[in-house]
C-alpha cells in the first residue's frame, strides 16, 4: 500500500500501473486482490 508504484499483472500482460490509491479507483483485479489480503 505504501509503496511509490505498483505493476498490476494478469497473465503475463500488465493491467494497472500506479499508487494503491490510483489502482484501487481504476483497476479491479487489484481491488479484489487487495481486498483478499486485507481480509475484506
Amino acid at each position: 500500500m505504501s509503496a511509490d508504484h505498483i505493476l498490476v499483472l494478469e497473465e503475463g500482460q500488465a493491467i494497472g500501473y500506479g499508487t494503491h490509491e490510483q489502482l484501487m479507483a481504476s483497476c479491479a483485479v487489484y481491488r479484489e486482490i487487495s481486498s483478499s489480503q486485507m481480509g475484506a
